[in-house]
């Protein structure tokens, strides 16, 4: 299968259409594919390169995102180390 190519304008529309239905949320704290299919169909006009997003695309691209958020917040936290969205970690 071809790999999904992500631009920025895809990204936000995807996290925009995730924030819009967050009340989606399963009790195990994520998305159910349901609402990953349809956030594909949603930014399926977006499209500029790489396959047509589908819903496992959406869902891998949104656990992805989570996992370096994440990797930012603990960064953040740790004594001494700083983080912008401009310039990063300056390293």
């Amino acid at each position: 299968a071809d790999k999904a190519q992500w631009d920025e304008e895809e990204i936000v529309a995807l996290l925009d259409y995730l924030l819009d239905h967050k009340s989606a949320i399963g009790e195990a704290g994520s998305f159910k594919m349901p609402t990953f299919k349809a956030a594909a169909d949603s930014i399926s006009g977006l499209l500029v390169n790489g396959p047509i997003k589908m819903g496992k695309m959406c869902k891998t691209k949104w656990r992805t995102l989570k996992s370096t958020y994440s990797a930012i917040q603990k960064y953040q936290e740790s004594s001494g180390m700083h983080w912008d969205y401009t310039t990063g970690a300056s390293i």
